[in-house]
């Protein structure tokens, strides 16, 4: 129905911004999805409800809350695991990767990492294995483990979409983990190389973004978009 919608399009409202760099504005949204697709607790939602949550997840850790995001966590994977849609496990995996590394719990990082990037590669999903990858990748640096880590990295610079990450969904999250990757394995040349690309890709997102005009000329209200 219309609020299913309406949750839905919040959700992607809320990814979409926090590609942008918008924090604030990304929490806003998602966390408005969540309120909307919480309540309705239908299995068409399942999907869209826990991408909401793993979103939020990533977020807090960006800002340090790993407290808050391992709860955000738990939540998507008590609903991925009532399901069991596969899409939303791997989702769950993923994120709790994320929480992991934050904690610099390398070995549970790679383990969910590892089942991410199978699990979306067994299932077609090319961009989410990637992310998954590059995860693993992060995670074994951590450990120390130099040649799984290089292997890892590799795989994911060959991959034919790491050519644009601008093409990848969140590929400024890709990019990320490889330059911590690098950074790790004392690689300070890759890293700042990496860094570089990073910097750009975000720039070029950024300019993007429909707020940006509102901001350089003072006309606000275009859309909807500057609220949730």
């Amino acid at each position: 129905g219309g609020r299913e919608r309406l949750g839905v399009a919040l959700a992607h409202a809320g990814t979409a911004w926090a590609a942008l760099g918008e924090t604030e504005r990304a929490l806003a949204f998602l966390r408005r999805a969540l309120a909307v697709l919480t309540v309705m607790k239908r299995y068409t939602t399942v999907a869209a409800t826990v991408e909401a949550h793993v979103a939020v997840a990533e977020l807090l850790v960006e800002r340090n809350d790993i407290e808050g995001a391992a709860t955000e966590i738990e939540s998507a994977r008590t609903l991925a695991s009532a399901t069991g849609i596969r899409k939303a496990l791997l989702r769950v995996a993923r994120g709790d990767a994320v929480v992991h590394l934050a904690r610099r719990q390398y070995r549970l990082a790679r383990s969910s990492a590892e089942v991410a990037e199978q699990g979306a590669r067994e299932s077609g999903l090319a961009i989410e294995a990637l992310h998954g990858r590059v995860l693993a990748a992060e995670a074994a640096a951590g450990q120390g483990d130099r040649l799984a880590a290089w292997r890892l990295l590799g795989d994911v610079l060959e991959d034919p979409h790491f050519a644009d990450p601008a093409r990848v969904a969140r590929g400024d999250l890709v990019l990320a983990s490889c330059v911590r990757a690098f950074a790790a394995l004392g690689d300070e040349a890759g890293a700042a190389h990496l860094g570089a690309r990073l910097d750009a890709l975000r720039r070029a997102v950024a300019a993007t973004a429909p707020f940006r005009s509102r901001r350089e000329t003072g006309n606000d209200g275009v859309g909807g978009l500057e609220h949730p």
